[in-house]
């Protein structure tokens, strides 16, 4: 538990240079924003219903496999949904927001998560 902890920490500190260093060099700015009304309820419409299958899968998943693996934990369920939305926020930002590049920064997002979701299941696995 303890290499997971610091993975997560060394991987929280290089998200932060990482977005810092992206910033600059790229001019990525938060407040621009050219996504229209319809494109921002799309978003809005597909990461509830991505909210809302993740609340119910993590429960049907943590029940089965917590009753049979007693080292399951949620962060098994947590780790691929947080990857998912970053997914899909960085599609959306491509595909409607492109000139302001924060899709450069959810596809940052993602590398990390993997990278957090692989030690974790290196460290350790759901056996």
């Amino acid at each position: 538990m303890k290499e997971i902890i610091i993975i997560g920490i060394v991987l929280i500190i290089a998200g932060r240079l990482g977005e810092r260093f992206l910033k600059r060099k790229l001019n990525i700015t938060k407040k621009t924003n050219t996504m229209d009304d319809r494109a921002k309820s799309l978003q809005f419409f597909a990461l509830g219903i991505l909210m809302i299958g993740f609340i119910i899968s993590s429960v049907i998943i943590s029940v089965i496999l917590a009753t049979k693996n007693e080292s399951f934990t949620v962060i098994y369920t947590f780790a691929p949904y947080l990857i998912v939305v970053a997914m899909v926020k960085g599609f959306m930002d491509w595909k409607f927001n492109q000139p302001s590049k924060k899709w450069i920064l959810q596809i940052y997002t993602v590398f990390l998560l993997f990278i957090l979701m692989m030690a974790i299941l290196w460290i350790d696995p759901l056996k």
